[in-house]
């Protein structure tokens, strides 16, 4: 699987990356992707899961599919570094992926695409879930102190629709149908 292909551990960053090769540490920044991409055609790449921080870097590298990307779990990072006893640090994040794929790769990932944008609009969908239950539960909250009969109200839009004709000019400020516009545009 490794035979003839250098390892690098990737930590990534808000606005750079440390590669380390097992030898070198490397630093690119989001305007030396194409350089990184250069230098580390036809090896592997290991990183940890960062979310849209590493989101550019891997979609360049699987452009151009000479390298092959692998994810770690992030508990797995977490445990060794604490092993060594190392603080989070870019320097030692880059150079301790490296070694854990090399103690044992099957405790990563091999990056998919398809998966990738999955797992991210599955979360996007969750944070927007949370978002609105907590904007409904704060609604509620304050109807329920101004206007009890209020309070119970159906959360669908039709819901929200009835809501918004019902308080009328019973409910003073703009703050209700901020909420309740927010969400019967969608």
């Amino acid at each position: 699987m490794t035979k003839g292909k250098k390892i690098w551990g990737i930590d990534v960053s808000k606005d750079y990356i440390i590669a380390f090769d097992g030898k070198i540490f490397y630093k690119f920044t989001l305007g030396e992707i194409e350089k990184f991409v250069n230098v580390v055609k036809g090896d592997i790449v290991v990183l940890e899961q960062t979310g849209n921080y590493s989101l550019p870097w891997i979609l360049s590298l699987l452009k151009r599919k000479t390298v092959d990307v692998y994810i770690a779990h992030t508990t797995s990072l977490k445990e060794l570094r604490n092993l060594y006893g190392f603080s989070k640090n870019d320097v030692v994040d880059a150079q301790v992926l490296r070694d854990l794929f090399l103690q044992n790769y099957r405790r990563f990932t091999k990056f998919e695409e398809n998966r990738f944008w999955l797992r991210f609009y599955l979360f996007s969908y969750f944070r927007t879930v949370k978002d609105f239950t907590t904007t409904v539960n704060r609604l509620r909250s304050f109807l329920f102190l101004v206007n009890p009969s209020l309070a119970s109200f159906k959360t669908s839009k039709k819901g929200l629709l009835e809501l918004k004709e019902k308080i009328g000019g019973k409910v003073k400020g703009d703050f209700v149908y901020s909420y309740v516009d927010r969400y019967i545009d969608k």
